[in-house]
């Protein structure tokens, strides 16, 4: 066989057995922290986009289009009892998994007709074994994670109590933007604050499936305090806004009015339900809500919002004279990390219509003309 045949080969074998070789890594998780006590419920294989999601186990496996791009596996806990002991069992199911294999590819090697392929999973495993027990962190889709060599020196030295109530306290200071002040997230409720991260995670994956129905499960629980409600729905409606899934405009119609109806005092609310009413055509009703949003004395993420929104109802109103004065707004206003995202989804939306408008109006132009 000559040097080229056998690289081709080897980067074909590679490619097709890359994702394999995730999946039972991952899978050497789901199996350890089952045994463990914990709950998997979502492995990725690779990053980037969805290519296929199947379920398996109950567990939702999705595939990524960049299949060579590592795994994860998502889990929920309900209590800290044992936790430590419990999460470095579970880290170590993927190394586990990847050493199991590498012993099979061994015992097979005999065959001599397996050894092209089993010299792949040797090669694989044995690099899959040797980087995940690297204590360091991976940046996968823009977000970073420990790898499992990391994980399980965190499970020795970690107080993941203190990092709860640290989390519990950021969320806390979230609920403070609705004019309500509560002592405690979820009641210190372990297995509500899961869900609820289970939801976040969904969300920052792009899975608004999943997230909707595990955040209106949560709004189920019994002892939900009302800024706890009116947080969630709000996560719900304004994911809908900035991301401009248009497709959920109806489901943010009802969240928005519901929060609406939980906390009208709230600049916030109001500022997502007028946003709503003029992603739905109701322009004049959104300007009337917003316009008491842009003064001074407002949160600077929702005056800014808020002018875009005007700019944008009245782009649909035919004024674009009153559009650009409050395109200004916006910038002299000044950024807001928060608000970033909606100004430019919006600036593109504006500029991609007027550039739809000025054709139709040249082509009408030329059709008179030849008539």
């Amino acid at each position: 066989m000559s040097l080229i045949i056998f690289f081709l080969l080897f980067f074909l074998l590679l490619a097709v057995y890359l994702p394999i070789s995730t999946l039972f890594h991952e899978l050497g998780h789901v199996l350890f922290g089952r045994i463990a006590g914990l709950a998997p419920y979502r492995v990725h294989i690779g990053a980037g986009k969805d290519l296929f999601v199947f379920e398996l186990l109950k567990i939702r496996f999705i595939m990524k289009r960049k299949f060579w791009g590592g795994g994860l596996t998502f889990l929920r806990f309900r209590n800290f009892e044992h936790f430590r002991i419990k999460l470095f069992f579970y880290s170590l199911g993927g190394p586990i998994s990847d050493l199991l294999i590498i012993g099979v590819a061994l015992v097979l090697f005999r065959f001599e007709w397996l050894r092209g392929f089993l010299f792949v999973v040797f090669i694989v495993q044995l690099m899959s074994f040797m980087l995940n027990m690297i204590p360091m962190n991976v940046t996968r889709d823009g977000t970073v994670y420990p790898r499992d060599g990391k994980k399980m020196l965190m499970a020795l030295f970690t107080n993941y109590e203190k990092d709860l109530k640290d989390a519990q306290r950021e969320l806390l200071q979230m609920l403070k933007r609705y004019g309500v002040e509560d002592n405690s997230f979820l009641n210190n409720d372990l297995s509500a604050f899961a869900t609820y991260n289970e939801g976040a995670v969904a969300l920052h994956e792009g899975d608004f499936e999943s997230a909707i129905a595990t955040y209106e499960n949560l709004m189920r629980h019994d002892e939900l305090s009302k800024a706890e409600k009116v947080y969630i729905l709000e996560i719900l409606t304004s994911s809908v806004i900035y991301q401009g899934r248009k497709e959920y405009m109806d489901k943010a119609e009802e969240w928005s009015k519901h929060a609406l109806a939980l906390l009208p005092e709230s600049p916030t609310i109001v500022g997502t339900r007028a946003a709503i009413l003029i992603e739905r055509g109701d322009y004049a009703g959104g300007i009337k809500m917003l316009l008491p949003l842009t003064e001074e004395g407002n949160e600077k993420t929702d005056r800014v919002i808020s002018a875009c929104y005007i700019a944008k109802a009245y782009f649909h109103l035919g004024n674009e004279e009153e559009m650009d004065k409050w395109l200004s707004r916006v910038k002299s206003i000044g950024d807001s990390d928060w608000a970033d995202a909606i100004v430019k989804r919006i600036e593109i939306e504006l500029n991609h219509e007027m550039a739809g408008r000025r054709l139709s109006y040249l082509e009408e132009r030329h059709c008179a003309r030849t008539d």
